[in-house]
C-alpha cells in the first residue's frame, strides 16, 4: 500500500471535520472572512450565477450532522459556458473548496467516486446542480459559508474550452445547535453498522474523539489490519500509550494498522503545525504536503527501529505475527539501515 492510502484516513479526517480555532476570525469581526470573499466574487465571469444551498433549503442542524451542500451554476448568457458535472478523479470536480467562518483554510474536496469521469453541460438560464465532494461538520453556533470551485469552461474554440474559470457562491448563513450526545449516538450506530459496512464505519469512527470511541479504535487496530483509524488530538496520548505498551509486552502481537496509526499518532504530536489545514494555494498545500509525508517517513523510521529491537523479547507466537506487520510495514518504505527485523527479502527497492 503506497504512501496515499496511508494518508487517507488523516485526508479523510481533514475533509469531513472543520478543525481550528474560530477566535481569530471572530475577534476581527469576521473581515478577513468578508474580504477574502468579497475579493473572490468581484472574479466570477459575467452572466454567471454560482448557488449554494443545503438539501431542501434547511439552515439549521444539530452539532454532529453532516451539512448536506446543492451546487448550482446558471447563466443569463446563452452558449456561453459549459459545467463540469463529473464527479471523479478530475482536477474540476477536485477544485471545490468551502470556506467557513471557523477557519482560514478552507475544507478541501473529497472524491468519493471514480466511476463518472468527465461531463461538460452547457449552461443557461435553468440551473444545473452538480455534485458536491465536501463533506463538513460544524461547531455550534451561526456560521458564514461559501464556496469555490473551477468548474466552469467557457463555450468557445477548442482551445479556449479547456481553460477553466474560477467562480465564487453567495454566502450561506447555518445555525448550529448544541448536542452533547452526539457522539455517543453516532458512535452506537458505527458500531452496530460495522460487520455490514466496515469500510464506511472505518472512516466514520475516525471522525470521533470520545474516550469510549479510542477504546473501539484500539480494539479494531488489536485484532484488524482490515480498518485504518485516525486518532484525533485529544485521544493522541491514550492511543499512543496503549499501543506502545502492546510493543513492549513479551506476549502481544501488533498489527500492521497499529504500527501505522502509531506512526501517525507521533508525527502529529510532533509536527501539530501541519494539522491545520491545507492553504488554497497550491504552492503551500504542496509544501504542506512534503512536509507531511517527510514527519510520518522519520516517525515511521523510529518506530521501524523501536520495534525491531524488541522482537528479541518477544514470545514466539507474538514476535513471528509482529514481524510480519513490520515488513509488510518496511515493504513499502524505502530501505532504512538497521530496521529491516530480517525484511531484506521482501522489502522493495
Amino acid at each position: 500500500m503506497g504512501c496515499w492510502d496511508r494518508m487517507k484516513p488523516y485526508l479523510f479526517l481533514l475533509a469531513v471535520t472543520v478543525l481550528g480555532s474560530c477566535a481569530a476570525l471572530r475577534a476581527q469581526g469576521n473581515n478577513v472572512f468578508e474580504v477574502r470573499r468579497a475579493q473572490s466574487e468581484a472574479k466570477n465571469p459575467p452572466g454567471l450565477s454560482m448557488v449554494l444551498d443545503t438539501r431542501v433549503s434547511r439552515r439549521s442542524y444539530s452539532e454532529g450532522e453532516y451539512i448536506p451542500l446543492v451546487i448550482s451554476y446558471s447563466s443569463d448568457i446563452r452558449d456561453k459556458y459549459k459545467v463540469e458535472t463529473g464527479l471523479g478523479w478530475n482536477d474540476a470536480a477536485e477544485s471545490q473548496r468551502l470556506y467557513t467562518d471557523e477557519q482560514i483554510t478552507p475544507v478541501r474536496c473529497l472524491v468519493a467516486r471514480t466511476g463518472y469521469g468527465r461531463r461538460l453541460l452547457p449552461l443557461n438560464s435553468k440551473p444545473v446542480i452538480v455534485p458536491h465532494c465536501i463533506f463538513v461538520r460544524l461547531k455550534p453556533g451561526k456560521h458564514e459559508v461559501y464556496v469555490t470551485a473551477s468548474q466552469v469552461f467557457p463555450w468557445s474554440t477548442e482551445e479556449e474550452s479547456r481553460k477553466e474559470l474560477s467562480t465564487t457562491s453567495n454566502v450561506l448563513w447555518l445555525d448550529v445547535t448544541v448536542d452533547p450526545g452526539w457522539q455517543q449516538r453516532d458512535l452506537a450506530r458505527t458500531m452496530r453498522d460495522y460487520d455490514k459496512h466496515p469500510t464506511n464505519s472505518c472512516g466514520e469512527l475516525s471522525t470521533l474523539d470520545i474516550p469510549e470511541a479510542t477504546t473501539e479504535k484500539l480494539k479494531l487496530l488489536d485484532h484488524s489490519d482490515s480498518c485504518r483509524l485516525s486518532f484525533n488530538s485529544p485521544e493522541y496520548e491514550t492511543a499512543g500509550r496503549t499501543i506502545e505498551q502492546w510493543i513492549h509486552d513479551p506476549n502481544h502481537a501488533v498489527t500492521e494498522t497499529a504500527i501505522d496509526a502509531l506512526t501517525t499518532v507521533r508525527a502529529s504530536m510532533s509536527h501539530p503545525e501541519l494539522l491545520t489545514g491545507l492553504p488554497d494555494d497550491p504552492e503551500k498545500a504542496q509544501a504542506i504536503g512534503r512536509a507531511w509525508i517527510t514527519a510520518l517517513e522519520t516517525s515511521k523510521t523510529a518506530l521501524s527501529k523501536e520495534i525491531c529491537t524488541t522482537l528479541a523479547t518477544k514470545s514466539r507466537s507474538a514476535q513471528v505475527s509482529t514481524k510480519k506487520s513490520m515488513c509488510e510495514v518496511l515493504r513499502w518504505q524505502p530501505p532504512v539501515e538497521d530496521t529491516t527485523c530480517g525484511c531484506q527479502d521482501t522489502s522493495r527497492r
